[in-house]
């Protein structure tokens, strides 16, 4: 459970470390931390935990925080969500979106962050069985791929495609109800 502003940037550093690619991501010492909280060679984040709607000026700290250093990316936390004219902000500048909840659930906001996390992180440690926007589970492709080599193996078997595909009709009817449901 998120309930303090530490809880969220904990977050955000795992969710970095394990799903995003940043295996170095570290917290940020307490006190001023100039628009960053979690840092990493490659990557810098801000983590916002309050009510109100994450605003462009938010974003404009983060943006300024990188300097000079084009090379690392940029990802933004938050809880409330955002305005319209923070993620045109973000969109323009190649920020990552993202927006979490109480129960540790994070998921890509903009395009850039569906880029780099094409599909939602459910609980720190979940298994992301449904995805958000365009994105894939690693569940769905597995499945998927299990489906297409039963269709394979089935038609050398018989010989006949029909059959073949009509052997996959149980476990298609699986796939359809446990993935394209929502």
């Amino acid at each position: 459970m998120i309930s303090t502003p530490r809880d969220a940037e904990e977050l955000a550093a795992n969710v970095m470390r394990s799903s995003f690619g940043f295996p170095d991501a570290q917290l940020v010492s307490g006190g001023p931390d100039g628009g960053v909280d979690v840092r990493s060679r490659q990557a810098l984040a801000q983590v916002k935990r309050k009510t109100a709607t994450t605003g462009r000026p938010d974003l404009q700290r983060l943006y300024g925080a990188r300097g000079a250093d084009l090379s690392k990316q940029l990802l933004f936390f938050s809880l409330a969500g955002y305005s319209r004219q923070a993620i045109t902000y973000a969109n323009e500048h190649g920020i990552c979106l993202f927006q979490y909840d109480n129960y540790g659930n994070v998921s890509p906001a903009n395009p850039s962050a569906r880029r780099l996390a094409p599909y939602s992180v459910q609980g720190v440690a979940g298994v992301n069985y449904r995805t958000s926007g365009d994105g894939w589970g690693t569940v769905q492709i597995v499945f998927t791929a299990v489906l297409v080599v039963w269709v394979i193996v089935a038609w050398i078997m018989t010989g006949n495609i029909g059959s073949a595909i009509g052997s996959a009709c149980c476990p298609g009817a699986l796939y359809f109800l446990l993935f394209l449901q929502k």
